[in-house]
C-alpha cells in the first residue's frame, strides 16, 4: 500500500461504521469517482463556500445504481 500523499477535492457523501475503520463515501472530482477514504488517513480538510446540496441527491443515486450493477 503506498504512502503517498495527494490532494484532491471530494464531495462528501456519508459515512461507513465497520467494526475496525470509519470511512468517507465521497465523489473524488480527481478521478470522477465514487471512492471510499478511511478517515483516520486524512490528514487535512479545508471546506470551501462551493454547496453540494444541488447534486447531493443525484449523486447518491449514482452511486447506488452504480452499486446494484456491481451486484448483478
Amino acid at each position: 500500500m503506498s504512502e503517498r500523499r495527494t490532494e484532491r477535492e471530494i464531495w462528501p457523501l456519508g459515512l461507513s461504521y465497520g467494526p475496525n475503520a470509519l470511512m468517507l463515501l465521497c465523489f473524488c472530482q480527481l478521478r470522477q469517482a465514487y471512492r471510499l477514504f478511511h478517515m483516520a488517513r486524512i490528514g487535512e480538510v479545508r471546506p470551501d463556500d462551493t454547496s453540494l446540496r444541488p447534486r447531493r441527491v443525484d449523486l447518491l443515486r449514482g452511486y447506488l445504481a452504480r452499486r446494484s450493477s456491481e451486484r448483478g
